[in-house]
């Protein structure tokens, strides 16, 4: 119920898509790890999943997806 999806998107920029999977079953994993009968997860545990999945693509790596165009 705390979770701030524009926060969310704010703290992933750069994070491809299976990177943001990671963070999700991290913070999944957190939430239960609190409280095995969770049935939700926090923004705390979002945030503790993030400090644990750092984005791996490099800048430049997404500069070039980003200019990459067919001809």
């Amino acid at each position: 119920p705390d979770v701030s999806i524009d926060d969310l998107v704010e703290k992933t920029e750069n994070y491809s898509g299976a990177e943001i999977v990671a963070v999700c079953n991290e913070a999944a994993f957190l939430a239960l790890e609190d409280d095995l009968n969770s049935n939700f997860i926090s923004m705390n545990n979002f945030l503790n999943a993030i400090k644990l999945v750092p984005p791996r693509i490099s800048k430049q790596t997404i500069e070039y997806f980003d200019n990459f165009s067919f001809k």
